[in-house]
């Protein structure tokens, strides 16, 4: 089997190939200076012209999808926007109250997006493209929404058994390991420690690394909580994805901060990534079964939440 060639001619570019199963690559022209976005190539021949004009995340789709994407980041734009102009009116101080609100702003802007995107999939025949931008958001978003695997699930079956849906299913499979109302897989990550001989009513989980500016700064808001709080039930493990070079630099922080909870290693990030634990800090909230009920709670949310349980 022979890989399609791009060809460029006057302004436009176009491919050829047949190839046996679907495949998804990203085009960039550094002579033009042009991001063209993900394309796909589906089994047998291909033949497409790329368009600068047309700047969506995934060209080939129909204009349903791309309106439903194309809203979804003018509202997160404005979410976004109005987060900076509240950070600055309050002295670049973000309340905890004011998090929480825009965090729910946020998931429900998400959850608008998903759904509509799971009605714009039962309608498509571009079954490969589905595919493909579930595959895209899977493999580069922390986030993970519970509609991906619906959307997945409504594709028809050679698509879901091809080697990319396969490749998506056991993704899911793993994601679904780290979701709220899960047992988080403690063991992946700390080996020796053992949960439940734990008599902690609570434990935070943070992933960080030594050169992670908003992990650092975190960390003495963590002490004053896990001073207060660790004789009446909270434990803390911090999980460090540094990269061997940095290994001297993560204990250098523990020991200049005086970080006194529990610390482990995952080196080079390697079962982090996995779980696409890929944006730092990256922290969750633990009952005393490892039951995960709460992620990326901030130091803030965290107090108060132990004002109220503890």
């Amino acid at each position: 089997m022979k890989a399609p060639k791009l060809t460029y001619v006057k302004n436009k570019y176009t491919t050829k190939g047949k190839i046996n199963f679907s495949q998804a690559f990203k085009i960039y022209s550094e002579k033009c200076n042009e991001n063209y976005g993900i394309y796909i190539l589906n089994p047998g021949e291909n033949n497409f012209v790329l368009k600068s004009s047309d700047k969506s995340l995934f060209p080939q789709a129909d204009e349903d999808f791309k309106t439903i994407l194309n809203n979804f980041e003018i509202d997160r734009d404005n979410i976004y926007k109005n987060i900076s102009n509240d950070v600055k009116a309050n002295n670049n101080i973000f309340p905890s109250e004011k998090k929480i609100y825009y965090d729910r702003l946020i998931n429900d802007n998400e959850n608008k997006r998903d759904s509509l995107i799971y009605e714009s999939a039962s309608r498509s025949k571009n079954h490969n493209l589905v595919l493909w931008y579930l595959i895209y958001k899977t493999e580069n978003d922390w986030y993970y929404s519970s509609w991906y695997k619906r959307i997945f699930d409504s594709l028809p079956n050679d698509i879901k058994k091809s080697i990319a849906g396969k490749r998506l299913s056991n993704k899911f499979q793993t994601l679904e390991k780290i979701q709220i109302g899960e047992k988080f897989p403690i063991g992946t990550f700390t080996k020796n420690y053992i949960f439940k001989n734990s008599n902690k009513k609570y434990i935070l989980v943070d992933f960080w690394f030594s050169h992670c500016g908003p992990c650092l700064a975190d960390f003495p808001k963590y002490k004053e909580v896990y001073n207060h709080y660790k004789e009446k039930g909270l434990e803390i493990i911090g999980i460090s994805t540094d990269q061997t070079k940095n290994i001297d630099d993560w204990k250098k922080v523990m020991k200049e901060k005086n970080l006194s909870w529990l610390h482990f290693l995952d080196e080079n990030g390697t079962e982090s990534k996995k779980y696409n634990i890929n944006s730092f800090p990256t922290t969750f909230l633990l009952d005393s079964e490892g039951t995960i009920i709460k992620k990326n709670i901030s130091p803030e949310e965290l107090e108060i939440f132990l004002e109220q349980n503890l």
